[in-house]
């Protein structure tokens, strides 16, 4: 008998990664451009491991994961922008086979999972045409994860085990939340099927707390190194201060200029762990602790709202698979793959309420959200026994899931392409390399325009500064040249205006 091909291996498989690949290679040419503040730090670490500077690019606020993937492409030329979006094609690929893995899981016909897999590749690319993070690649290893998670006998081996572990560990070098997230996950699963009365319960999780400790605890090991004390990362504590109730956001924003790191950096959002912030605690006062509920009650509605944007079918399924975790805990759904993959969702989505919600962080939410939507129409199917019926609700939940990331994709058309050419014209009047440079306002605009004409940008000016404390401020970080962005009048006093009206968006200054 013929034995049957991987899963990966099939043809329907290599029919989809080709259709995805099309599709990247369209949309490319209207992406190639796009740039963000946190992928021009990705890229600044990657230039220092290609450059060999590796006590530089050692970084505790950014996992270096994304930046060891870019690092092949700088020492081949490549342009880093570029290098992101193959590295994006790559991860969403891996999202698509995750989608199956998720439908394959939960039984759903091979008909609807077909489809699945189609609707999903404008979500997935959505997920890295528009921005430069880790969030799809942290997604993919802990979806992975998820997957092995929800067997019966997840831990009854070793293997299993240890390959969550890695996954796990991996997904720690992609983003630092993926540790705590993986500890707490993977000790109540532990707990929930029998940790110390089983014994092969206790063997695989041993099993898989070393696999993850080979892979994480050397990096926490560099980073301790680094910092001079015990460091997992640097990330939790500075976006925890920077929700504290002295703040407005970041305070790069609004507190005026600050020192990168070293003259190798173009900005200190290089590493955002130096920048200096007021610590606190919500245990500190009695007020503390109220911003603390204030922010978790706000956060909750933000997490909410994010979820709806994904889909409006998103409190249905939330309902459905509570629904049939009630079942699990009734004993009427013997599996329990419900119940660990909305216990998944609400973990994972608890990390992050005491402090900021963005949407692209939750994307690993979104993809168990998609699968179980299949799941439930393929119910559906069983009940009505109507094809337009079930056609009709296939639509409506694709077009549900489809609305956002088309909203993305065509807000952010030709993203990034005004800032370069603005970049072209500056530098082909202006050598700005290597010198100090400041702004009124428009912080992400001057970074990028930082990182095309590669001078070191000191920040944006202070809100609310007078024109004397400007000139003093320039003068104690050595400013060689002010960007005077055209939305604020205020420039500093008796600089040289060098670009006599060249540029209708912006004037440069340069000390005397």
């Amino acid at each position: 008998m013929r034995k049957k091909l991987p899963e990966w291996l099939s043809s329907e498989w290599f029919i989809q990664c080709a259709v995805f690949t099309a599709a990247w290679f369209l949309l490319m040419p209207f992406y190639r451009w796009q740039i963000d503040a946190d992928g021009i730090s990705y890229i600044s670490i990657a230039a220092r491991y290609a450059a060999g500077d590796f006590s530089g690019a050692v970084n505790g606020y950014w996992g270096p994961l994304l930046s060891w993937l870019i690092v092949p492409f700088i020492k081949l030329g490549a342009n880093p922008l570029i290098a992101c979006k193959i590295i994006g094609l790559l991860t969403g690929i891996a999202s698509l086979f995750l989608v199956r893995k998720l439908l394959t899981l939960l039984e759903v016909p091979a008909a609807y999972a077909r489809t699945a897999v189609y609707v999903f590749m404008p979500v997935a690319l959505s997920y890295f045409m528009v921005v430069i993070s880790p969030d799809l690649l942290v997604a993919v290893l802990l979806g992975f994860y998820c997957c092995l998670s929800v067997k019966d006998d997840f831990l009854s081996g070793v293997r299993g085990p240890a390959l969550s572990g890695a996954l796990a560990a991996l997904g720690y070098l992609a983003k630092s939340f993926a540790m705590p997230f993986f500890l707490a996950h993977f000790t109540a699963l532990a707990l929930w099927r029998g940790f110390g009365k089983k014994e092969h319960v206790l063997r695989g999780y041993i099993a898989g707390m070393v696999a993850f400790a080979v892979i994480a605890v050397p990096w926490s090991g560099v980073l301790s190194a680094k910092y001079g004390r015990l460091t997992l990362n640097t990330t939790g504590a500075y976006n925890m201060a920077v929700v504290g109730p002295t703040y407005i956001g970041h305070p790069i924003n609004f507190e005026g200029f600050f020192e990168p790191r070293d003259s190798a950096a173009l900005s200190v959002w290089e590493e955002p762990s130096l920048i200096p912030v007021r610590v606190w605690s919500p245990l500190a006062s009695a007020e503390l602790f109220r911003h603390q509920v204030h922010l978790l009650v706000k956060n909750s509605f933000e997490l909410l709202t994010a979820y709806e944007s994904i889909s409006a079918f998103t409190p249905a399924l939330l309902a459905f698979m509570l629904l049939l975790f009630i079942g699990y805990l009734r004993g009427e759904d013997k599996r329990g793959i419900f119940a660990v993959l909305l216990f998944s969702v609400a973990l994972y989505s608890a990390g992050y309420l005491p402090i900021v919600i963005r949407a692209r962080y939750f994307y690993l939410c979104y993809i168990i959200l998609f699968a179980v939507g299949w799941k439930l129409i393929t119910l559906g199917d069983a009940w009505w026994r109507d094809g337009w019926k079930t056609k009709t609700a296939c639509a409506l939940f694709a077009l549900s899931f489809l609305i956002t990331p088309a909203n993305n994709l065509i807000g952010n058309l030709n993203s990034g392409r005004a800032i370069l050419d603005a970049a072209r014209h500056i530098g082909a009047q202006y050598q700005l390399a290597g010198k100090r440079v400041a702004s009124n306002t428009r912080w992400m605009d001057t970074l990028y325009l930082a990182y095309y004409l590669r001078f070191s940008y000191l920040g944006e000016m202070r809100k609310g500064i007078t024109q004397p404390e400007l000139n003093a401020e320039l003068d104690r970080f050595h400013a060689d040249y002010f960007i005077a962005w055209y939305e604020n009048p205020l420039v500093p006093a008796g600089w040289t205006e060098i670009t006599d009206g060249r540029f209708g968006f912006l004037t440069i200054y340069a000390r005397q």
